[in-house]
């Protein structure tokens, strides 16, 4: 249960980063997805450069499961079953 959800989390992580790369890099498609969406059009600037920001952050914040997954894989060495 506990690798499955550190699991989950990392690849969650790893979602929300490429994501906010992805939206960083076309800039002019996440304006144009944003005013789709049915938001005014000056937000659209804004709005596009905070979303990739936001989608960083997100996956950033959960790197910390990062240093939990490599601590419980660590910690599963070298034990034997008794």
């Amino acid at each position: 249960m506990k690798t499955g959800l550190l699991l989950a989390h990392l690849l969650l992580a790893v979602v929300f980063v490429v994501a906010g790369a992805a939206k960083l890099f076309d800039r002019q498609g996440s304006r144009k997805a944003i005013i789709d969406f049915g938001l005014p059009s000056a937000l659209a600037a804004p709005l596009g450069l905070l979303l990739p920001v936001a989608g960083f952050r997100v996956g950033e914040r959960d790197r910390r499961w990062w240093g939990q997954a490599l601590a419980y894989a660590k910690q599963g060495k070298g034990k034997k079953a008794e």
